[in-house]
């Protein structure tokens, strides 16, 4: 299925209205050096939250901010020598061994904004680093199992002898479908379909839904929820119907459940937060504003309204991950859209 991308969404649409986001996200999250902190986990910097930098400054038309995190990306997470980033690093101090390997989505989210970044502003030098990470995202973190391509979450630690631990939200959809239009090599559309497939075929428990950490069998079995992991539908997984809404598959049977869990009539104050696949039981607490803003589109997405989504307020003391599932859920939005739509 292909899947047409609309760049420049927020500068072409509704550019005032949305520009608060980019501001509130910088002021909050982004230091002077071009780090983004997790302000929910150390202030660490991740290479996912490098990347979400990088696409909302391409998506904003903020040039000198993307630079000021490529650069920090560069000096700090590429301490690598495959041309991969470092998926952790804690302020003040060099990248840690333990923290050396990848995380094939943040790298994925680096390419990718620096492909959009290519186009945007006509840099054939964002377009030859975003080939080459794409070029390594293929040789190291994609592996082939039974026929099928299978991406790792990252170039090592994940392989098992009988399985593959898997993390499916990992799978980028909308970043997958560019690569595989302007970076063309066969593989990227056999990763997305059997990405697509495992959607399916990776529901769990009497609620049907994803796990965070799946495991792949490699030869006859079923995927299950990941050893050494919680089996939930949880923070990782909610990116899941985000990515898939952002590429075009809103309606894919496989996130029915997800859409039944998030509006359930017995949830008169909101959906919980996770839900527990082995015990089936719900987070003691509410679904934060970044799972209501995904929630949001995927209803409006499903709706095929052209109205805009009931997306969340975020206030002041939220930490960085809800902040980027918002505003990303109305980049989402921008791109997503029924045709037509304007933006509010």
């Amino acid at each position: 299925m292909s899947v047409s991308i609309l760049l420049y969404s927020f500068t072409n649409y509704g550019y005032g209205a949305q520009m608060g986001w980019w501001n509130f996200f910088q002021n909050s999250y982004l230091s002077a050096d071009g780090a983004v902190r997790d302000t929910g986990n150390e202030n660490v910097s991740h290479s996912e939250g490098q990347g979400y930098g990088m696409l909302l400054a391409v998506a904003f038309g903020d040039r000198p901010v993307f630079e000021r995190l490529l650069r920090w990306t560069q000096g700090n997470l590429g301490v690598r020598d495959d041309g991969l980033f470092a998926w952790r690093k804690y302020p003040g101090r060099p990248v840690q061994r333990d923290d050396s390997n990848n995380a094939t989505d943040g790298d994925i989210l680096i390419a990718w904004a620096l492909l959009r970044a290519a186009r945007a502003w006509q840099s054939e030098e964002y377009r030859r680093l975003a080939a080459r990470i794409a070029r390594e995202i293929l040789t190291k973190c994609v592996v082939e199992i039974e026929g099928d391509l299978v991406l790792r979450p990252g170039s090592g630690g994940f392989d098992r002898p009988t399985h593959l631990v898997v993390n499916l939200s990992y799978y980028v959809f909308p970043a997958l479908y560019e690569f595989a239009a302007q970076l063309p090599d066969r593989r990227w559309n056999r990763l997305i379909a059997h990405g697509l497939t495992m959607m399916d075929h990776a529901r769990y428990g009497r609620s049907r839904l994803i796990p965070d950490w799946v495991a792949h069998p490699r030869g006859v079995g079923r995927m299950v929820p990941a050893a050494g992991w919680p089996a939930r539908f949880s923070w990782d997984a909610v990116r899941i119907p985000l990515y898939m809404g952002w590429a075009g598959h809103a309606a894919d049977p496989a996130l029915d459940p997800v859409m039944e869990f998030w509006f359930d009539p017995r949830w008169a104050r909101g959906s919980p937060a996770w839900w527990d696949l082995h015990q089936d039981i719900p987070a003691p607490y509410g679904a934060t504003s970044g799972i209501r803003a995904v929630a949001a589109l995927m209803l409006a997405l499903r709706l095929n309204t052209r109205r805009e989504p009931l997306f969340p307020r975020i206030s002041a003391s939220e930490d960085y991950y809800n902040c980027a599932l918002n505003v990303l859920s109305r980049l989402a939005w921008a791109e997503a859209r029924p045709t037509g739509t304007p933006m509010s």
